[in-house]
């Protein structure tokens, strides 16, 4: 009993010594046991037990503990593990904040000496690993050695395109590992802001350096979660680990299970323990139980009947589901009772009411929402959008979802609740879940000049977002030929009632931010989209936590939604417009061209100008080409490179042409190199091109549209084998 078993390190034939070690100041002297031929090197348990070195066999892992055998994993960052670290470097040339930011504004200012990276790059929040988007190359590394060949595994959260991630292998000469397998992996493909993704990659044996690599490229951005890593190929486990609290394991697993809600563990547990029903609650994987609070007006709902043929409607009152408050405790609000005979309000714009419930105009028709539809007349066409003023039930192609951040769907009543003049998100004490709100649109109908450039569409909404601490709120698109999200804008904390406006129409860095009553949005795809609202409430800190800071006080609600231009969707006018002489059927005026108000004919529009191809109706929709610019045929204004001002006149014309600029190059600590490539049109004849080749290592993502404009920025990412070219932006 005065030693205890140790292997040395491998010897040149893959093997080693069992040998006894004196344990500290219990003896002296003595004849320790001979050394013993060890287990193979390479040799490992499985799954749920561990190796005994007295006896060298594999033995079971007692209840309340796991092992991976010859694996490690972390699934709960509480702390950052050993092995872990975090670099963190600022670059000024890391991110250009185009529009976003002033150029005299100091936050854009990444060169200010007092400008520092705490606070963002990889983090601990909420027990993951989470990267918080800043002008810093944030680094996180790993150091272990596989004494066999095994893999990396990770699930990860990486929803925004505009924020760089990229995953690398280094050997003990710190030289990057850059082979068949691995090369697939280096980009990680994104994800939606609800679903893990897993990657896993394959490993040789030996020392190796694990970093995930992250960075701002432009635009508005989303954090990065990675909640598990997992490695396997690694030497012997010698004791199993104690499953942390909120789980629980029994004999022989390589595994914890989370508790459910409504029970509880502490950290070693073989089993859940239950929470008085009556007067404490719990959520998953849990390690105590809470007190249930008195019931407030946050703890219910209103659910809106149908209206009946007076349009009248009843209002009843629910429980938010699961009920964890009391009603019998002092001060406890009690469920409202039914409103009977509530009159209705009107329908939305192009809804009319049927069997009690608002639908959408048949095709061709238009209405108010106060009254029945009503036929087009002739020489005219219904202008289809969708528009949202009213919320007494989830209109036609909305729908409302919520998932936790394990990916799994919400008990109860989670959710976006319709609440007359507004829909809001429900009242909960989980900080867990993503709420979203979705609206899908089949299409947009085709401008006279479907480009690029050109929106055939606006968004606009109305929200507002009360919060106790840095909740999120997100505008998400995905286009259907694209298939991946884009965050659209996004807000944190208590918002009042404003939005912004974000004009994607421009062919320079003209991107802006303002704030506005009305947000607005111009769609430029004229196919099947998606647009999502996301609802995420305060993380909390353990020490927050701890102070029993209530996370049912947050809510987002939207008040008015309005999509523009859609090939479906109901219809509250009829615009003019030229008509086929056989079809008698509207069609397109031609580019330039704008449409006559009395006549319904096509009109061009006059020298100087260029049609605004969200309104094309009458004389105004013409707009003034600006200084030393000149129409091209009322589509667009283009400069012929013969510009004067004041009383001089510079002729460019020798400069005709498209030309590269180049960054400084940029080096990461470990050697790793990128810069930016600007392609610039002089006069614009011939527009930059600018394309995105990292997706194109990905097999499973949608082909990426090379991008037209007179100015556009790449990522230029230089490799041994070939050369990446990342987020393009115009």
């Amino acid at each position: 009993g005065d030693f205890h078993f140790e292997y040395t390190e491998c010897d040149k034939f893959g093997g080693r010594w069992r040998v006894a070690v004196p344990d500290v100041g219990t003896c002296t002297g003595g004849k320790p046991p001979a050394p013993v031929r060890g287990r193979d090197c390479s040799f490992s348990c499985p799954p749920g037990t561990f190796l005994h070195l007295q006896s060298q066999n594999c033995q079971s892992c007692p209840a309340g503990t796991y092992s991976l055998g010859g694996g490690i994993r972390y699934d709960d960052f509480l702390n950052l593990p050993k092995g872990f670290r975090i670099v963190n470097e600022i670059s000024s040339a890391v991110s250009i904040q185009t529009s976003l930011i002033d150029s005299n504004d100091k936050v854009g200012n990444f060169d200010d000496p007092s400008f520092s990276c705490n606070g963002t790059g990889w983090q601990i929040r909420g027990g993951t690993l989470t990267y918080i988007p800043s002008p810093c190359l944030s680094t996180l590394l790993y150091n272990v050695k596989l004494v066999r060949p095994g893999f990396v595994r990770y699930k990860y959260i990486y929803p925004d395109s505009g924020v760089f991630l990229s995953f690398h292998v280094q050997n003990e000469q710190c030289l990057s590992v850059n082979d068949n397998t691995l090369s697939k992996h280096t980009f990680p493909p994104t994800t939606t802001d609800t679903n893990w993704n897993e990657e896993e990659v394959s490993l040789s044996s030996g020392p190796i350096l694990l970093s995930w690599k992250a960075m701002v490229l432009h635009g508005q951005h989303r954090p990065i979660v990675i909640k598990s890593i997992e490695i396997r190929g690694v030497a012997y486990t010698q004791e199993c680990t104690l499953c942390p609290n909120g789980t629980f394991s029994v004999a022989n697993s390589g595994v914890c299970q989370p508790c459910q809600p409504g029970t509880y563990s502490n950290a070693g547990a073989s089993s859940c323990s239950q929470c008085d029903k009556l007067s404490e609650y719990s959520g998953p994987k849990a390690a105590k139980c809470q007190l249930r609070p008195p019931c407030t007006v946050r703890d219910y709902y209103a659910v809106h009947s149908a209206c009946d043929h007076e349009k009248k409607a009843t209002i009843n009152y629910r429980w938010s589901e699961p009920k964890i408050c009391r009603s019998d405790l002092a001060g406890a609000v009690q469920l409202p009772e039914s409103q009977l005979n509530v009159k209705c309000p009107p329908c939305n714009p192009g809804t009319f009411l049927r069997g009690g419930r608002c639908r959408i105009c048949p095709k061709n028709y238009f209405s108010s929402g106060n009254e029945e539809c009503q036929l087009c007349p002739a020489n005219t066409q219904p202008d289809y959008e969708y528009s949202f003023i009213w919320w007494n039930e989830l209109p036609e192609n909305v729908t409302s979802t919520c998932q936790t951040l394990e990916g799994n769907t919400c008990d109860g009543s989670e959710n976006w609740l319709p609440l007359g003049d507004r829909i809001s998100t429900s009242h909960s004490r989980r900080d867990d879940v993503y709420l979203s709100l979705i609206l899908e649109v089949a299409g947009f109908r085709s401008t006279a000049n479907n480009d690029a450039q050109t929106p055939v569409g606006v968004v606009t909404f109305v929200f507002q977002t009360q919060c106790i601490g840095d909740c999120a709120f997100f505008f998400v698109e995905i286009p259907q030929s694209v298939g991946r999200p884009t965050i659209i804008g996004d807000w944190n904390g208590t918002v009042s009632k404003r939005s912004f406006s974000y004009n994607i129409a421009c062919s320079l860095f003209e991107m802006f931010f303002e704030i506005f009553f009305l947000s607005r949005y111009q769609v430029h795809r004229p196919e099947r989209t998606v647009f999502q609202w996301i609802f995420v409430r305060s993380q909390l800190s353990t020490e927050e936590r701890m102070q029993n800071r209530d996370v049912s006080f947050d809510e987002a609600s939207l008040y008015v939604i309005n999509v523009t231009n859609t090939i479906n969707g109901g219809a509250s006018r009829c615009l003019l417009c030229p008509v086929h002489q056989n079809t008698k059927e509207c069609l397109p005026c031609p580019p330039g061209h704008f449409i006559v108000n009395e006549s319904g004919s096509c009109a061009p529009c006059p020298a100087g100008t260029f049609l605004n191809t969200s309104n094309n109706v009458g004389p105004e929709a013409c707009i003034s080409c600006g200084p030393n610019l000149q129409s091209r045929q009322g589509v667009e204004c283009v400069a012929n490179c013969k510009l004067q001002f004041d009383d001089k006149q510079y002729d460019l014309s020798p400069l005709n042409g498209v030309y590269e600029a180049k960054s400084l190059e940029i080096f990461s600590r470990d050697g790793s190199r990128y810069f930016h490539l600007f392609n610039v049109s002089i006069c614009g004849a011939v527009k930059a091109t600018c394309k995105d080749t990292v997706d194109q290592l990905n097999p499973n993502s949608a082909p990426i549209p090379i991008l037209y404009s007179d100015v556009c920025k790449v990522t230029v990412l230089p490799r041994e084998a070939d050369t990446l070219f990342a987020n393009p932006l115009r």
